[in-house]
């Protein structure tokens, strides 16, 4: 799949709206939600660590504005740059498939 597909994905994953911003507390829980899968029933240490771990690689690449919310513009540049790895949110996925339709829209949108 192209980088620029992939990158339109997570930024309409963590923006739906595509307002532009993602906030704190909605993006950890997202973030710890897609690494613990549906295999375990709630959060445990490792998961929450996971997100943590993503909110400080994403402040220090300056995607993380003063409330600590994510301004996508800048997220989609570091992961263009590699400043990023795009691949750790994906490898995070698992074997877990992607939604064919929101790809389809991600894939539409980047068309446009």
């Amino acid at each position: 799949m192209q980088k620029s597909h992939l990158i339109r994905f997570w930024i309409k994953f963590f923006d739906q709206s595509l307002s532009g911003k993602c906030h704190k507390l909605e993006y950890l829980e997202l973030l710890e939600e897609l690494v613990r899968g549906v295999s375990l029933p709630k959060p445990n240490p490792t998961t929450k660590l996971f997100a943590r771990m993503f909110q400080k690689q994403m402040a220090r690449q300056g995607c993380l504005d003063e409330n600590e919310a994510i301004n996508t513009d800048k997220l989609a540049l570091a992961f263009e740059e590699g400043r990023l790895d795009i691949q750790l949110l994906c490898s995070a996925l698992g074997r877990q498939a992607l939604d064919e339709s929101f790809l389809n829209e991600v894939i539409d949108f980047d068309d446009e």
